[in-house]
């Protein structure tokens, strides 16, 4: 039911749409698979060589927000339970790869009974674009990601 219901929607999408929630879905799938299968460093670290960081002909802002909202909603679609790491990788990708400086944060607390959570966002410009914009003040955010750990090229 729910994925004829997606299937209609899709459907229903202008062809600029589609080509973007496609795009989303592609991306969102390799950086998934990828970090299934590979220890994190190591995986985005090979996204980001493989997916690359030259700067293409960067796209208008707006074109780069319907893309992260694609990225997430596509992540969320898709993996319900756990998105916010696979759709952070994925949307600090692709801003980067547009030349923005995306930061990519991934934060702890503790949760019920005594567990560790963790959760993953992106900053752009002194604002959270991807995953909540309550992540810094509910848990606390580990060190900054930088070029040295593979994650991204200044």
């Amino acid at each position: 039911m729910r994925v004829r219901r997606a299937i209609r929607r899709f459907r229903s999408l202008p062809g600029r749409e589609k080509r973007l929630v496609l795009q989303a879905m592609a991306q969102v799938l390799v950086v998934r698979a990828t970090l299934r299968v590979l220890p994190f460093a190591l995986a985005v670290g090979l996204l980001n060589r493989w997916m690359g960081f030259r700067v293409r002909k960067p796209h208008p802002p707006e074109r780069v927000e319907a893309s992260v909202a694609a990225i997430e909603r596509v992540a969320r679609g898709l993996f319900p339970r756990n998105p916010c790491l696979t759709s952070a990788v994925a949307a600090h990708l692709l801003l980067r790869r547009n030349g923005e400086p995306a930061t990519l944060r991934i934060g702890i607390r503790r949760g019920s009974e005594d567990r560790l959570e963790a959760h993953a966002w992106v900053e752009l410009h002194g604002r959270i674009v991807v995953g909540g914009a309550d992540s810094p003040s509910s848990y606390v955010a580990l060190p900054a990601l930088t070029a040295s750990d593979g994650l991204a090229r200044g």
